[in-house]
């Protein structure tokens, strides 16, 4: 036999071996679309522009499976679409499903992987972890910091009173300034705040690197090697720039309490508390300090601006809503954290907004240690695990009209699964910032009820109303699509009632 036909015999006998071998494996794996070999299921990865979790949602419904999968260049994903599966599997199995998955370019290229989010399942994210959950990660060791939100949420209110066709961009201020001033002391006076601006820009590049279809680099590590300058490593310039931008985020704000602390002028913190207990553990402390800002800040704004549609698309909760504040609060005071006890409705408010405006709708992805086999489907070493959470919390078997924004479903003698329990992901990777997150929105939600409206947008050329529609824009943290609304004080009182507090 020719040596060329000897080597296109073998090498078409290996693409058979392969075939069959990929084939067979699939048998094994959840159920999921067809793929072909060697690419496996390249073509069905969603695009980076569409709502990645209505299409595994979809995928659901066709295989008839709460567990789906797909492989990509070798890579295998399982999603998981209900509360049930993903706590069997990322709860009950964490030893061996909380992992994060090797972010080759926003994680090893880009630093994040520095930070509690996104490190590996080790020794270090052990202590880092704890470190967080002795400060916030409880709602008796996250209300000493109550005070300082209520002082942000204030200025939040004086800054929508003064300009109120910007409150986009009051709610990114607010979030902003609310987690320095808890994290590192720091006290924002500045709007164009130069710590503010590069955290924003360091948590849009995350959410637009680190969801779904992600970057050849993922599939192809080795490929991190490439000079800057080679043709279509555009990446590895793009690591560099999220690299720069995610340390400056860390260090900025660190040095500053540092300094203080110097100086002896530290008021208490998150960052300031740690570093009397543990000084020679800086490094981690920062890190830490880093992953409670990029974990709270893009998620609240999300929340609270998802609030404003929700009370102009639903005008009957929000009078519902706001007349348990006036009973409670009276009209001579903003609400604080001293009322939430006595406010049922505005605590459904708030637990339907995270479950209706899921901010992760695929959480943060998880990855096996270990292979293993659940409900008979075979799940390998490596796979990437991501927990449907917006198809778990618009679950019609759960939750009765799921579009519906209906805080009530959470009152009364049988109330409706509890969306907390779930929204802040499963297992030791769940979110240790819950409620730092809850109370952020509570109180900012409750404030703008008490002293502003919110209704529809006029159109200038028309004269009618804008209807504002909720779409949850596609990335790892999904915000709603910004729409025209109209935000006016209630009254004179209501604005002289901002305008005196302090």
């Amino acid at each position: 036999m020719d040596r060329p036909v000897a080597v296109t015999v073998f090498v078409a006998l290996i693409i058979c071996v392969f075939t069959v071998y990929s084939w067979r494996r699939r048998q094994k794996l959840p159920p999921g679309p067809s793929g072909y070999p060697i690419i496996g299921n390249l073509f069905d990865m969603p695009a980076h522009d569409t709502q990645t979790w209505l299409i595994f949602a979809d995928w659901a419904e066709r295989y008839g499976s709460d567990i789906s999968s797909l492989t990509v260049l070798g890579q295998t994903f399982v999603i998981l679409n209900s509360v049930e599966v993903a706590n069997e599997m990322l709860g009950a199995k964490s030893a061996i499903y909380s992992d994060r998955p090797r972010l080759v370019l926003t994680g090893e290229m880009g630093g994040w992987n520095q930070g509690i989010g996104t490190a590996p399942y080790n020794d270090r994210w052990k202590v880092m972890r704890k470190l967080f959950h002795g400060a916030i990660g409880t709602p008796a060791a996250n209300s000493r910091f109550d005070s300082g939100k209520e002082i942000e949420a204030r200025k939040l209110m004086r800054n929508i009173l003064n300009d109120p066709e910007h409150v986009l961009d009051h709610l990114r201020l607010s979030a902003g300034s609310t987690i320095l001033r808890d994290t590192y002391g720091y006290d924002v006076t500045d709007e164009d705040d130069l710590i503010i601006r590069t955290a924003l820009e360091a948590l849009n590049q995350f959410s637009r690197t680190t969801s779904p279809p992600y970057y050849a680099v993922e599939y192809f590590p080795a490929l991190k090697h490439l000079p800057t300058w080679f043709p279509g490593a555009y990446f590895k310039r793009l690591a560099v720039h999220i690299r720069n931008t995610v340390e400056a985020m860390a260090q900025m704000p660190f040095d500053f309490t540092k300094q203080d602390i110097t100086q002896g002028t530290a008021p208490r913190s998150f960052v300031s508390s740690l570093l009397e207990s543990y000084p020679e553990d800086e490094t981690i402390i920062k890190w830490t300090a880093e992953s409670l800002y990029s974990g709270a800040a893009d998620t609240s704004v999300s929340s609270i601006y998802a609030g404003l549609l929700a009370m102009i698309l639903y005008p009957d909760v929000t009078e519902k809503a706001r007349n348990e504040i006036e009973s409670v609060v009276g009209s001579d005071r903003l609400p604080s954290f001293s009322d939430r006890p006595y406010l049922p409705y505005v605590n459904a408010f708030i637990k339907e907004l995270f479950r209706w405006n899921t901010v992760t709708p695929l959480g943060g992805p998880h990855r096996s240690t270990e292979q293993d086999v659940h409900k008979g489907y075979y799940i390998p070493r490596g796979t990437i695990l991501l927990a449907n959470i917006w198809k778990m919390s618009h679950d019609a078997s759960k939750y009765k009209d799921p579009m519906k924004f209906n805080p009530d479903r959470f009152l009364g003698p049988k109330p409706e699964p509890d969306p907390m329990e779930f929204t802040f992901g499963f297992g030791r990777r769940s979110c240790p910032g819950i409620w730092f997150a809850d109370a952020a929105v509570y109180i900012g939600i409750s404030m703008i009820l008490a002293v502003f409206t919110v209704t529809k947008a006029i159109d200038p050329k028309t004269g009618e109303p804008i209807m504002p529609v909720h779409y949850q824009l596609p990335g790892t943290v999904s915000h709603p699509k910004p729409c025209q609304i109209k935000i006016q004080v209630r009254n004179e009182k209501a604005a002289s009632l901002i305008m005196q507090a302090e």
